[in-house]
């Protein structure tokens, strides 16, 4: 009885799958209007496209920092953006007509990495513009 059964069942399913195989489906299209449902290729094409992979390649080399340090050079160019920071500062201090002298050495004093006596820091909020 088993036997029956599957032999039905293999029967069954290959009917049908050979009716789907003699079957082939055919698509509708009209001229000028969009299809009504996605036509697959039967095969997939892949096209490198060299104006795009540059500019991938130019977008992806920008957007990678610069990891070099040069030789030693550092060291020099910190110590010369310090100094031009302290002489900016020491000028809006300088510049500043509504700070007593006290307010304004206090600020000369607090400049970090200096260390600046009470009588030079007068002397040289007392300098002219000249002499400055």
């Amino acid at each position: 009885m088993l036997w029956i059964f599957t032999g039905a069942v293999t029967l069954g399913l290959t009917i049908i799958f050979s009716f789907n195989l003699v079957t082939a489906s055919e698509v509708q299209v009209t001229l000028g209007e969009p299809a009504s449902e996605d036509i697959l290729a039967p095969r997939s094409i892949n096209y490198d496209s060299e104006v795009l992979l540059s500019t991938a390649r130019e977008n992806a080399r920008a957007a990678v920092p610069e990891q070099y340090v040069r030789d030693g050079n550092d060291i020099g160019r910190n110590q010369l953006s310090l100094v031009n920071a302290v002489f900016s500062f020491t000028d809006v201090v300088r510049a500043d007509t509504l700070a007593t002298k006290e307010t304004q050495l206090s600020y000369i004093q607090a400049i970090n990495r200096l260390t600046i006596q009470e009588q030079v820091g007068l002397d040289l909020l007392e300098l002219s513009a000249a002499d400055y």
